[in-house]
This record gives structure tokens, C-alpha cells and sequence, in this order.
């Protein structure tokens, strides 16, 4: 189901009507690009895919539908891996709490991925990046 943010309707006095999309060639591009966009994600990362989403966007006036079929697809028919040094919510935990020590700002976030990839890589003897754990929240 889409956020409400993607509805695209209009008001017939008190009623809310739904718009449809036109199962038109230009629509059918769309989706066609959005599906090859997935497909060519599968073994990237997350955030790779939703950068060429953003890119596909672009400055379109037709950005609700782009994402509303990238939503459907992203929510309904997409499985995603999380690789992450421990588990999420403990490694959030640990995140926020050595960043509440912190005054809010770029470099202390930057600082605070940096110093618990170090404590991870010492105490699991394996090397872990601050991009690894940017990627586990």
C-alpha cells in the first residue's frame, strides 16, 4: 500500500477520488526502468539502489509516481539483507549511546561511527569500517 504522501487524488466536494494510472506506454517505461533498476541492484547495498532512484527522479514533475512504484516494489516484492558486525538494534544501542556523550554535529556523528568500528574491530578480531556500521543502523 502506498504512504499518503504518494496519493495522487482530487476532491469531488466531500469525496476523495482516487487517480489511476494509465497503463500507457509512458507508464509502462517507467515501471520497466524501476524493475531494471532493482534488478540490477541485487547484491549492492541498500543505499546504492536508493541513490539511482534519486537519480531516475531526478527534477520530473512525475516524482510521486516514480516512487510510488519503486515504494510497491521496495515494500512488497523486494527482500534486503542486513550485514551488519552485530545485531541492529544492539549495534544502534551502542551508537547513540557513545553519541549522546556528544555535542550534535557532522564530524562528531563521522567521529562516533569511527571510534565504534574500532571498539567492534578489536573486540570481534576482524576489521570493521565505519561504513559497515553507518550500514547496520
Amino acid at each position: 500500500m502506498l504512504p499518503t504522501d504518494l496519493l495522487i487524488h482530487r476532491l469531488n466536494g466531500e469525496e476523495i477520488v482516487p487517480k489511476r494510472l494509465l497503463l500507457d506506454e509512458k507508464t509502462l517505461a517507467i515501471a520497466e526502468e524501476i524493475i531494471l533498476i532493482f534488478q540490477e541492484a541485487q547484491h549492492g547495498t541498500r543505499g546504492e539502489l536508493n541513490r539511482q532512484l534519486q537519480a531516475l527522479e531526478g527534477e520530473e514533475t512525475d516524482y510521486r509516481i516514480k516512487r510510488g512504484l519503486a515504494h510497491l516494489l521496495n515494500s512488497a516484492f523486494s527482500t534486503f539483507e542486513t550485514v551488519s558486525p552485530l545485531d541492529p538494534p544492539m549495534l544502534r544501542e551502542r551508537v547513540f549511546a557513545l553519541s549522546a556523550q556528544k555535542i550534535p554535529s557532522a564530524i562528531e556523528t563521522e567521529t562516533t561511527f569511527e571510534t565504534v568500528a574500532n571498539q567492534l574491530s578489536q573486540e570481534l578480531s576482524n576489521e570493521v569500517f565505519p561504513e559497515q556500521v553507518k550500514a547496520g543502523l
